[in-house]
């Protein structure tokens, strides 16, 4: 998802979206930076720019690139000019930090595009948890020189919200070499493992990576009871069982991300017909009353009605199949969660006392 103003303007608010600069008189202005669905950012001071003469660059010889290299710093209202087909090395004038559950993309803006200038060659992504500046690449594609100038609006950062936070946050990579700079350095391609070999890796680091990443994908194959619990307070993870996945998704926040009610409901009733199609009506009519009364509680927000429509789905699910094929982890964990979420009083509580204790029955719990 696209994040709007508004969603900016939240995660500004909050302090998990930031933006400093170093001169206080040209500081972020959210005010006329935030735009409809992305956010302006400005062209710092500092340019570099490979030496005039520089016939060809090895990047085995990054270690050493200053010396082919000029770096330039302009002052307020002073002319960078770009010569044709040249290409610049830059930065953003702030330094951002972006949140734990958002990436973001740095993209040209059609004021640059309609002169032919080019803001990046490649590399806009920004992973969650960054911390720093944007490097820039601006190209003169003309054939003409062109002159621009320090702290115009050069970009616009696009911020897309992920589905989760990442398993192993950015500050937290063995490969992160830019995180937290306030300069952009020259690229690191050299240190690359295809020519540098391993000798700058950080192994234990990379151990410690490799074992959270075992680890949670065992957790991926392995479902129990605890597991179950322990997902349903805030993990955002796909559990599989007998190779099927199962398909609830958790947030912080308790939401379902797959379906929206109304097709949760639809499965449900699906699975309802092929009850009554096996001749367990009582049964189907025991989880049809459930879900009606759980979708029309005025004791439930949006998040548990498809919380636990979603419950009611996969034990509909589970009684269609052959009693050796169903998964009696599974059916104990959900009835369990399903109880203590609907005995909370009024009609929910003795509609589940009623119409609960028949599929408790049905499962021989």
């Amino acid at each position: 998802m696209v994040l709007s103003d508004k969603e900016i303007y939240k995660y500004l608010s909050s302090g998990d979206l930031v933006f400093a600069t170093r001169d206080r008189n040209l500081q972020f202005n959210l005010y006329e930076q935030v735009q409809p669905s992305s956010i302006d950012l400005r062209l710092d001071s500092k340019i570099i720019r490979f030496k005039k003469g520089t016939s060809e660059f090895d990047i085995k010889q990054l270690d050493n690139v200053k010396e082919h290299i000029e770096e330039i710093n302009v002052g307020k209202g002073d002319k960078i000019r770009l010569e044709p087909n040249e290409l610049i090395f830059c930065q953003t004038y702030e330094q951002l930090k972006m949140p734990s559950d958002c990436m973001g993309i740095v993209e040209g803006k059609s004021r640059f595009a309609r002169l032919g200038l080019a803001v990046h060659s490649t590399g806009g992504y920004i992973n969650p948890d960054f911390e720093g500046v944007m490097p820039l690449q601006i190209i003169n594609h003309n054939k003409i020189p062109l002159i621009i100038y320090p702290y115009i609006s050069v970009c616009q950062l696009i911020l897309f919200k992920t589905d989760s936070i990442p398993l192993i946050p950015y500050p937290e990579r063995t490969n992160n070499p830019y995180y937290k700079e306030q300069i952009a350095s020259p690229s690191v391609l050299h240190q690359d493992k295809g020519i540098a070999g391993n000798d700058n890796v950080n192994l234990i680091q990379l151990e410690k990576e490799r074992r959270k990443i075992d680890s949670f994908i065992k957790k991926l194959d392995t479902f129990s009871i605890d597991s179950f619990a322990e997902r349903s307070y805030g993990f955002n993870e796909s559990p599989k069982t007998d190779n099927k996945h199962i398909s609830i998704h958790f947030s912080g926040q308790q939401t379902i991300g797959n379906l929206n009610l109304g097709e949760i409901v639809g499965s449900v009733n699906s699975h309802l017909e092929e009850l009554n199609f096996k001749g367990q009506i009582e049964l189907s009519q025991s989880f049809r009353s459930i879900t009606k009364a759980v979708t029309e509680s005025s004791q439930l927000d949006d998040s548990k009605k498809m919380e636990y429509v979603e419950y009611l789905k996969l034990l509909s699910e589970e009684a269609n199949k052959p009693i050796d094929k169903r998964n009696n982890a599974v059916i104990k964990t959900i009835m369990t969660v399903l109880g203590k979420g609907l005995e909370i009083g009024g009609n929910l509580s003795e509609i589940w006392g009623t119409f609960g204790s028949q599929i408790i029955s049905f499962f021989n719990l």
